[in-house]
């Protein structure tokens, strides 16, 4: 493989991912406000998904900045149990346990936490 085909690699290899993401993010935010809108009975700002897009998306690339693979697979859980969300009604997506339909989502983001040690998935890792 040529220096050029590695790179173009390599730039494929993060980007994809990040792409997903936002769609994700989007999307997640979207649902969280229609869902809390309805269970909650109340209206909010309009910016509000989109404010917390950037919010969503910011956690999940620094996340993916980090070297760890421990962090990826962190970010990777949580975006897993939120695209697994997405498609739960309002009541099941509100509950503790999404009605019982992400179980396997959940335990794969429960190992992950685990997996992390500490605070090495954040700035302020020793």
């Amino acid at each position: 493989m040529t220096s050029m085909a590695r790179s173009l690699s390599a730039v494929i290899a993060v980007v994809l991912p990040l792409l997903g993401v936002g769609c994700t993010a989007q999307n997640f935010c979207n649902k969280s406000q229609e869902c809390q809108e309805e269970e909650n009975d109340r209206r909010f700002s309009d910016d509000a998904a989109a404010v917390c897009a950037v919010d969503y998306d910011t956690r999940i690339n620094a996340l993916l900045a980090n070297e760890e693979k421990e962090c990826h697979a962190l970010a990777d859980a949580i975006v897993a149990l939120d695209n697994c969300r997405l498609g739960l009604d309002c009541d099941d997506f509100v509950e503790a346990d999404l009605g019982g339909d992400c179980d396997d989502q959940l335990d794969d983001l429960e190992d992950a936490v685990r997996d992390v040690d500490g605070d090495e998935c954040t700035a302020q890792e020793n």
